[in-house]
């Protein structure tokens, strides 16, 4: 099958199951990653704005967690992902984004996510209020997820082989904990972004 043809999630699937064993995992969870951190920027506006998930303590951690996880599966093992996600992550996003999947089949993961830096507009306006919300927390320093996600838009090194040993060490008792407690953990990513950005 050519990746032409991929325009929706089943022939994304049947793509993926006409590739070598050793390249499916691969392909796969680059593309689930890359398509569910194009989609990021609503979820965490929504869990920094709305009240009643507010209320009811429930924070962007875990969703900046998965994609995260996806992100590090890419290039560093990590038994948190499987490798069928890629289908449903990009079957939740928009029908114009099937010319971005495209694109990632052929070229990889390198490069900014939005190709031509064509971000949507809703996006990068979803986006820029997300990191004014989560700026605002007084419950947790949203800072390493602002950078991580910053990198990612921009195509640049988000050093997954510094996250690969946190990520891999976190369990569902530790997500649930929240963002006081998870965020921290990745300081020492954050301190090597800064340094970068001297």
């Amino acid at each position: 099958m050519e990746i032409a043809e991929v325009q929706n999630r089943f022939s994304l699937e049947r793509y993926l199951d006409g590739l070598p064993k050793g390249e499916r995992r691969e392909v796969a969870v680059r593309v689930a990653f890359r398509a569910a951190a194009r989609v990021l920027p609503i979820a965490a506006l929504d869990f920094a704005t709305n009240q009643d998930l507010l209320r009811r303590d429930l924070t962007a951690a875990p969703i900046f967690g998965f994609v995260a996880i996806a992100s590090v599966a890419a290039v560093s093992p990590t038994g948190a992902i499987a490798a069928d996600a890629a289908a449903y992550a990009v079957d939740a996003t928009a029908a114009d984004v099937w010319d971005v999947v495209r694109l990632d089949l052929t070229e990889g993961d390198n490069g900014p996510l939005w190709r031509d830096g064509a971000m949507p507009d809703l996006l990068v306006q979803a986006w820029t209020d997300a990191k004014t919300a989560m700026g605002k927390d007084t419950k947790a320093d949203w800072s390493f997820w602002i950078a991580w996600y910053e990198r990612v838009l921009a195509g640049r090194d988000f050093l997954p082989s510094d996250m690969a040993p946190i990520l891999n060490k976190l369990r569902k008792e530790d997500w649930k904990k929240g963002p006081a407690h998870i965020n921290p953990l990745f300081d020492g990513v954050l301190a090597k972004y800064r340094a970068q950005d001297i």
